[in-house]
């Protein structure tokens, strides 16, 4: 799937869809009608929290005048990248515009919810409003985590300029720590063998760096 949003192409694999579906399982659980809402519910959160994440990256090169600027989604991700020079400063600006971006929709999307009151909006309004709060904010964090190549570890790359082999230090430390707080506070298996997998990926590229 393909499309341009603010003149910017957006490319979509379809591996996305189907990580979006697996994480919205639990709502297949509601049998009929009540099932089908509150999964294309879902879906949209899926993808809207992504393509606003991404379009933040996006935007921030642009302003930065990157050229060919394009975002691509892809199984449990996604990435923006553009053509063209930037320095340490531009990079760092670039990685937490994301996770910034992000963060922001959500704190105003659960404002919205409290102003208007949860109780008082109808349902389906409502879910959309709490999970895709609760998901920008949830998410924009988790990539605020210094651990490469997620957002945090590229802006602690991008503010130390210490090199790859200091990030990956960084990296592995912050990356079991992460996983630790997600399975031990948050119960999420999920989450800790994510974080558990980046902090393996950077302990390869220590041992690379070795060699």
């Amino acid at each position: 799937m393909q499309f341009s949003l603010l003149g910017i192409p957006i490319r979509i694999d379809w591996p996305f869809w189907l990580i979006g579906l697996l994480f919205g399982y639990p709502f297949f659980a509601n049998p009929g009608r009540e099932g089908l809402i509150t999964l294309l519910i879902w879906m949209a959160v899926w993808i809207l929290s992504f393509v606003i994440h991404e379009m933040g990256h996006a935007l921030c090169f642009r302003m930065f005048g990157g050229r060919d600027v394009r975002i691509h989604l892809y199984g449990f991700g996604g990435y923006a990248t553009a053509s063209g020079r930037f320095t340490r400063k531009q990079h760092l600006l670039i990685s937490a515009a994301g996770p910034g971006v992000e963060i922001g929709f959500g704190i105003v999307a659960l404002l919205i919810l409290r102003v208007a009151g949860a109780n008082t909006l109808p349902h389906y309004p409502s879910l959309f409003l709490t999970l895709f709060g609760f998901i920008c904010i949830f998410w924009g964090l988790i990539n605020l985590v210094p651990v490469y190549p997620l957002d945090g570890g590229q802006i602690v790359d991008a503010a130390l300029g210490k090199g790859p082999r200091v990030t990956a230090q960084i990296g592995v430390v912050a990356g079991v720590i992460a996983a630790v707080v997600l399975f031990v506070l948050f119960k999420s298996l999920v989450g800790a063998l994510f974080m558990g997998y980046l902090a393996f990926q950077n302990w390869q590229r220590l041992q690379q760096g070795a060699r």
